[in-house]
């Protein structure tokens, strides 16, 4: 009978509160919220975080984008909390400046969530560039009065180069052969002669093949031009003399 009354109650509850979402847009200018005086605001964030990741827009075409994700403190001023507004500043040969406000679909009516622990929430957004260093700060609204402390936080992101997991699918790092995988294999056809196979990349013609003896500083490469139209990336056969 208990627990049937329990299931009640979180069915009456999931019926009149609704979980509140996230609907967020542009705004790179002051949140009107900041012209008015506000007796009360809400408390700032329980924690930021920053990761990057990877979509797909069309067919073989990814965009890397920001993955920032923050949860709220869990006091009573969450009562308060009708937005939170992102804004990310990269610094590189060019400083780029953007901000998003995330409103917030409902009114939050408890501190936590119903189904338990703290109320997070995620936007995937802003592109990012190459081992370029970024400043995220957040803050929720409405925000502090003027010339009154206005509680915010921020994190520091730096983007890696090609050699990332992730960053390997921008297009600047694919044309730089980030998704090539020659497939080496190699076998001694006699004392001085190794054969070396591997597969071409449809983005060049022009490959050099090294190989060092175990026993020997000394080296032999070869340059091969080698154009081709195809579909499928053909496989290249190289003779390499073993160095001395």
């Amino acid at each position: 009978m208990l627990l049937v009354l329990l299931s009640l109650v979180a069915l009456s509850w999931g019926a009149v509160f609704p979980e509140p979402a996230i609907q967020c847009g542009s705004e790179n200018g002051p949140s009107p919220e900041w012209m008015v005086n506000h007796t009360l605001t809400p408390g700032d964030l329980r924690d930021l975080r920053v990761e990057s990741v990877k979509t797909s827009v069309a067919t073989e075409d990814y965009s890397i984008l920001m993955n920032i994700s923050w949860i709220l403190r869990a006091d009573a001023s969450i009562r308060l909390l009708k937005a939170t507004k992102i804004c990310v500043t990269g610094k590189n040969n060019l400083q780029s400046y953007s901000c998003v406000r995330c409103n917030y679909t409902e009114a939050f009516q408890t501190q936590t969530r119903p189904s338990g622990g703290k109320w997070m929430f995620s936007y995937v957004g802003f592109p990012i560039e190459l081992n370029t260093l970024y400043f995220i700060g957040a803050h929720n609204i409405p925000n502090a009065n003027m010339n009154e402390d206005s509680p915010s936080l921020s994190v520091n992101f730096t983007s890696p180069g090609c050699l990332d997991h992730v960053m390997k699918y921008k297009k600047k790092c694919i044309e730089a052969g980030s998704l090539w995988d020659p497939n080496i294999t190699a076998c001694k056809k006699d004392e001085k002669t190794v054969e070396v196979n591997f597969t071409t990349s449809p983005l060049g013609n022009k490959y050099m093949a090294v190989i060092q003896n175990n026993f020997s500083t000394a080296s032999s490469s070869l340059e091969v031009l080698f154009p081709f139209i195809s579909l499928t990336p053909p496989i290249l056969n190289l003779q390499l003399s073993l160095p001395y």
